[in-house]
């Protein structure tokens, strides 16, 4: 808390951060101000009044006795701010909104008439120097230029002391990455403020399915001093704020494209060509209005093909001498069930797994001005995908058919709405719900039996994992809301912010057993040196509900001191 003012406020504002009940660390930011005349001296009751260059949206403060004033929790964009009071010329300057942060504007007004109107180019300070926030935002430009194979999660490797957490490691989703030495998990991904974190694993783990690249307008990320509106969780703050309509329509349409007639060669494909492969990602964006200056839309649509053979692998299989080895029954009834593939070389051969996706994305965002004093924000966004790859095919072998496929469904709905209590107090209340659900079913041809694994890997283990079948879903819901008061030298704000989670899952591990053998020689006898089976159900139903309040007052203590 930066400032305490005194005993009856602070209880006056207790009282009505638990009326309203709900807060979150919004994807907003704040202009505050000061007017002053040619000479330096403070104008009070200037009006003030800022207008959406986007989609027309006004709101209109006075300039308190000090000259001071606050507009809080806009809508990330591009403004048009404009000062006028009696016997000055009016002041006009242009101001761009970013998620988190505060715009600090001085107007300088002139002497004349108010119907005259001055531009001023630098009434804007360029940095943020009303919070000690590290942090960086990617605009609308830069996302489209910057090359990130349309993964937006690697625009939080730009910002200093970000690096991405290691390819290596399978058990870490798309968004994780290590901030000043964080834990991945210690990262909190939100989508229009929405939470799009896996709580399982970490990352986002599909829950940026619903997001189309072309949607988003800015990535903000806050890796250290937050204020305290952020919260949840303590290493950074990465924050994917989607496009509105505006009252001018745009659109576009694209399709990416790969195949094997631009490839090259894997290592290890013997064929003397490349893979073959199909690689097509398609989509469109449209946007504008439904009435102009009060409503608006923005609709979007992807879609993935992908279809061809993955990386090339070898396994060792058994010879037709080593077959003819086998003489314990149960051996020979699970060589004749699991259908092992013939030996071209030696006791190897070549193993190629197939590569496909199949998967569409929808969006659609809609902002309506209900009042002079209300706006709405409706978005709902949903995935879906059925994917087949080396990685799943290939689990703890290299023999085909004993992978799995994945399939998931991730979708998010959030509401919003801003209601002005004057024009000192604005209260936004937010709900959300997200989905994420990804399961991985068994993909094989073969009936289900043990896994065996050869510890001097002579033959290539063979059965499937005893890992799956395996998936979970997650649901969050999501309350929040937040009041900010401008209030002489004070930009009070204070809310709480509401989870419920549910994560539902199934891991049916080694409940079908898994055989060891030291060679293939005691396969063929029948001697495993370790069995392990485990038995009873896997499905688990967890639930949680987690709070999160918070109270901040920024206090401008003199012109230069917040």
């Amino acid at each position: 808390m930066k400032k305490m003012i005194g005993l009856s406020v602070r209880t006056a504002l207790l009282a009505a951060m638990l009326a309203a009940g709900l807060f979150a660390a919004f994807n907003t930011g704040d202009v505050v101000g000061v007017v002053t005349d040619p000479a330096g001296a403070l104008v009070p009751g200037a009006k003030v009044t800022i207008t959406s260059k986007e989609i027309g949206e006004t709101r209109t403060v006075t300039s308190d006795g000090q000259g001071r004033f606050a507009i809080n929790q806009l809508k990330i964009g591009l403004y048009e701010i404009k000062a006028e009071a009696t016997g000055f010329r009016a002041a006009l300057t242009d101001v761009t909104v970013r998620s988190g942060e505060t715009n600090n504007v001085t107007f300088k007004l002139e002497v004349g008439q108010v119907t005259e109107v001055v531009t001023v180019v630098d009434a804007v300070t360029p940095l943020d120097t009303s919070n000690a926030q590290i942090q960086i935002s990617v605009e609308t430009k830069q996302i489209m230029e910057i090359p990130v194979g349309r993964n937006p999660n690697i625009f939080a490797t730009l910002s200093p002391g970000v690096i991405p957490v290691s390819a290596s490691n399978p058990f870490l989703g798309s968004g994780s990455y290590n901030t000043n030495g964080g834990r991945g998990r210690g990262n909190n991904v939100t989508v229009d403020n929405i939470t799009a974190t896996d709580i399982s694993t970490t990352g986002t783990g599909g829950a940026l399915g619903p997001l189309n690249f072309a949607q988003i307008k800015e990535v903000k990320l806050i890796t250290n001093n937050f204020s305290a509106e952020f919260g949840r969780n303590a290493s950074s703050q990465l924050q994917y704020i989607t496009k509105s309509g505006t009252n001018e329509f745009h659109g576009e349409a694209y399709e990416f494209l790969q195949n094997d007639a631009l490839n090259s060669r894997d290592f290890f494909d013997r064929s003397g060509k490349a893979a073959k492969t199909r690689f097509n990602n398609f989509g469109y964006v449209i946007g504008g209005p439904i009435k102009r200056n009060k409503t608006h839309f923005f609709q979007s649509y992807e879609g993935t093909r992908l279809s061809g053979a993955g990386a090339a692998r070898i396994a060792f299989v058994p010879t037709a001498a080593m077959l003819g080895q086998v003489t314990d029954a149960t051996s020979r009834t699970l060589l004749d069930q699991y259908k092992l593939p013939a030996a071209t070389t030696g006791n190897q051969v070549p193993q190629s797994a197939g590569n496909s996706t199949k998967a569409f994305q929808f969006s659609v965002r809609v902002d309506h001005q209900l009042s002079d004093r209300d706006t709405l924000t409706a978005r709902y966004g949903h995935y879906q995908s059925t994917a087949a790859s080396s990685g799943l095919t290939f689990i703890g072998t290299n023999l085909t058919n004993f992978g799995a496929t994945s399939v998931n469904g991730p979708r998010n709905l959030s509401l919003s709405e801003t209601h002005l209590f004057g024009t000192s107090v604005v209260n936004e209340f937010r709900a959300g719900f997200g989905r994420s659900s990804p399961n991985f079913p068994i993909d094989t041809t073969v009936p289900m039996g043990p896994r065996i694994i050869f510890l001097n890997n002579e033959v290539s283990s063979f059965g499937v994992w005893e890992g799956l079948p395996q998936g979970r879903t997650q649901n969050t819901f999501q309350y929040s809301d937040t009041v900010s008061w401008s209030r002489g030298a004070h930009n009070i704000k204070f809310g709480a912010d509401l989870y419920r989670y549910q994560a539902n899952s199934l891991f049916d591990a080694l409940q079908r057993p898994l055989l060891q053998f030291a060679n293939w020689a005691d396969f063929a006898a029948g001697r495993p040196t370790i069995y392990q089976q485990r038995f009873g159900g896997s499905i688990r139903g967890n639930r949680i509900w987690n709070h999160f309040y918070f109270f901040q007052d920024d206090w401008k203590a003199t012109r230069n001191l917040t």
